[in-house]
């Protein structure tokens, strides 16, 4: 919460603009180099916003747990969206 949740905004609405652009570009198969990996490696934007998108739910629920562990309240399933409809 806090002064994260401004942060989260602005990130969710770029990575909105950035997936729709991939996909009304129909560029899902396009290649990119990633020049800040050593060595350099190519990618394409399909691939990286699946792994964006399937490492978040993997960490999301990693994160779940532990916090669970420690005591605090955490939705059983872990549902962002069971959140979100739970706070209001």
């Amino acid at each position: 919460g806090g002064e994260l949740l401004p942060r989260f905004d602005r990130a969710a609405r770029a990575f909105e603009r950035i997936a729709r652009s991939i996909r009304d570009r129909g560029a899902w198969d396009d290649a990119f180099v990633d020049a800040l990996c050593e060595p350099p490696q190519s990618f394409t934007y399909g691939g990286v916003l699946s792994h964006v998108l399937s490492y978040g739910a993997i960490r999301r629920e990693a994160l779940a747990s532990l916090l669970a562990e420690l005591g605090a309240r955490v939705p059983s399933s872990g549902d962002p969206i069971e959140w979100e409809q739970a706070r209001g």
